[in-house]
C-alpha cells in the first residue's frame, strides 16, 4: 500500500530555482493506497529557452493558452495540504522554486515550508552515495523502479513514489514522518559540511568515516585504494579542486610512496 504522501514535481524554464518559472506541475496524492493525480501546464510569462525545451519538450506554443501560476496557486496549495509533502530534490530545487513562485504573486504567507518537504534524494545520497548517477533516472534504474516518460511532471512524481517505496522496502526510512524529517535535517547538515570542505570530490564513509571518492570513475571507492595515477591527474588537471581535497590527495600519494620505500 505504501505510506500516505503528496508528491509533486515540476518542469521549468531554468535549472536555477530562484529564477525558474514553472511550465508544468504534477501532483500525486496517495492516501490509503489510492492515487489521485493532478497536472497543470503553466504559462510562465517568459520565453522558454530552447535548451530546456530539448529536455522536457514543452515550448512556448504548448503553454500559450495555459493559465498563469497565479491562476492555479490556490488549487496547488489545497492539493499539497492533503498530506505529508515530498519531492525528489525538493530540498534544493522544487521546494525553493515553488516558494519563489508563491512569493512573486504575494502568496508567501500561505506558502510552503521547504523544511517540511520530505526529499528522498537526501536518503539516496546517504545510503547510496557510491552511485555515480544519483539522478532520478539513475536511482530508478538502480532500485528497479519502473518509470514512464522522463521529464514529465506526473511521471516523475510517480517515479518519486516508486523510489520512496523502494527505500521503505529496504528499511532505509524512519516510519514516522516527523522522525524522517528530523533525520533528513541531520543528514543534510552532514552533506552541507562535506560539500563546504570537499565539494563533490570526497565524503566520509557512513559507518567508519573513512574518506571515499564522491564523483567520477572511482565514485564510492576508498581514497586509500584509488590509483595514484588518478590522484596525480586530478592534482595536475582540475583547476577547481578544493584546497582540502588537494591536501588529502597529496597526503595519500605521499603515504603510498613512503610505504613503497619502506618495503621495497
Amino acid at each position: 500500500m505504501g505510506r500516505d504522501v503528496v508528491v509533486f514535481d515540476t518542469e521549468t524554464t531554468s535549472p536555477e530555482p530562484r529564477e525558474a518559472r514553472i511550465v508544468e506541475l504534477g501532483i500525486i496524492v496517495r492516501a490509503g493506497g489510492v492515487h489521485r493525480t493532478k497536472r497543470w501546464l503553466v504559462n510562465p510569462g517568459v520565453p522558454i529557452p530552447a535548451e530546456v525545451v530539448a529536455i522536457h519538450g514543452i515550448d512556448d506554443r504548448r503553454v500559450a493558452d495555459a493559465p498563469r501560476f497565479e491562476d492555479i496557486a490556490g488549487d496547488v496549495l489545497r492539493t499539497l495540504s492533503m498530506g505529508p509533502v515530498a519531492a525528489y530534490n525538493g530540498r534544493d530545487f522544487d521546494g525553493p522554486l515553488l516558494v519563489a513562485e508563491l512569493e512573486r504573486i504575494g502568496f508567501a504567507a500561505h506558502g510552503i515550508d521547504v523544511g517540511r518537504i520530505f526529499d528522498p534524494l537526501v536518503f539516496v545520497r546517504w545510503n547510496l552515495r557510491h552511485l555515480r548517477d544519483r539522478t532520478m533516472a539513475g536511482v530508478c534504474m538502480h532500485l528497479q523502479v519502473r518509470t514512464g516518460t522522463a521529464h514529465s511532471a506526473v511521471y516523475d512524481a510517480a517515479a518519486t513514489i516508486g523510489i520512496i517505496d523502494a527505500l521503505d522496502a529496504r528499511g532505509l526510512l524512519p516510519a514516522e514522518h516527523d522522525a524522517m524529517l528530523a533525520d533528513q535535517r541531520d543528514k543534510a547538515t552532514v552533506f552541507d559540511t562535506e560539500f563546504a570542505r570537499w565539494s563533490w570530490w570526497l565524503y566520509a564513509d557512513r559507518t567508519d568515516c573513512a574518506l571515499r571518492i564522491g564523483c567520477g570513475a572511482h565514485c564510492g571507492k576508498l581514497l586509500a585504494e584509488v590509483p595514484t595515477g588518478y590522484l596525480h591527474w586530478a592534482l595536475r588537471s582540475v583547476d577547481t579542486l578544493p584546497d582540502l581535497v588537494r591536501e588529502e590527495f597529496q597526503r595519500t600519494i605521499t603515504a603510498r610512496s613512503s610505504g613503497r620505500r619502506r618495503f621495497g
